[in-house]
């Protein structure tokens, strides 16, 4: 699985969150809430075809062939989930395997079984190599800045809530 890991390093902030997380009751209901948030951002991220900087993809040979989209064609790498993992930890990843690669690159690709490698894209039928360059780096997996900000209003509400009991 990828995952994504969100860390404040200010010491002030984060004694300050730490008060308002215990003076909560449903810490889980938080988490739940993050993760929703998070997993809405990450799964955009598809949608603008663009990484944290704002660069677009480049996109892949099956995207350009069928006037598609990159990443999208399975929606195995885009079935983005949270998981939470205890009252002060969310987890968001995809069950891909190989969403690193995309994520960070990957270079020459040789066959594991075989001579060749094989590839069905589109309806041209099959594709041999003897390798391939790889993956060019695709960042999918990162908060967007409108991402950010539904989140800090996600936290928001719920520090409010607290506040008030």
């Amino acid at each position: 699985m990828s995952l994504i890991r969100i860390r404040y390093k200010d010491a002030g902030v984060l004694d300050k969150l730490k008060s308002t997380l215990r003076a909560m009751t449903d810490k889980q209901k938080l988490m739940s809430a993050v993760g929703v948030s998070a997993e809405a951002s990450i799964k955009r991220n598809f949608d603008r075809q663009e990484d944290s900087k704002k660069i677009k993809w480049k996109p892949s040979i099956r995207a350009t062939m069928e006037n598609g989209q990159t990443l999208v064609d399975t929606g195995k790498l885009r079935a983005i989930s949270y998981s939470v993992e205890s009252d002060y930890k969310v987890l968001v990843g995809t069950p891909a395997d190989y969403g690193i690669y995309h994520q960070y690159g990957k270079g020459q690709i040789l066959p594991k079984n075989g001579s060749h490698l094989v590839f069905n894209i589109g309806k041209t039928g099959p594709i041999f190599a003897k390798s391939t360059s790889g993956y060019p780096k695709r960042e999918w997996l990162y908060i967007s800045e409108e991402g950010r900000g539904k989140l800090i209003n996600t936290l928001n509400y719920f520090f409010e809530g607290a506040k008030k009991k």
